[in-house]
């Protein structure tokens, strides 16, 4: 699980990757965590491609419960 500073509560992820042996392509399934008191929400992306070469802290997963921590916020 990866920590994600958020604007509020606590949050992580973990990414799942599936690909067969010489496959052009792979399936990436990202799960996110985020907790604010006794509020839990679960996120989920399916993605495939090639790769999945994201900046470390700019994976689309990260962005997701930060939108997330936001709404909770408003």
């Amino acid at each position: 699980m990866t920590s994600v500073k958020t604007s509020r509560g606590t949050a992580s992820w973990y990414l799942v990757t599936h690909a067969e042996a010489d496959a052009d392509q792979g399936r990436f399934d990202a799960l996110g965590v985020l907790r604010d008191g006794s509020t839990v929400e679960l996120l989920m992306l399916n993605l495939e491609g090639q790769d999945y070469n994201y900046e470390q802290g700019k994976e689309p997963m990260v962005q997701a419960l930060r939108s997330a921590a936001d709404r909770l916020a408003g």
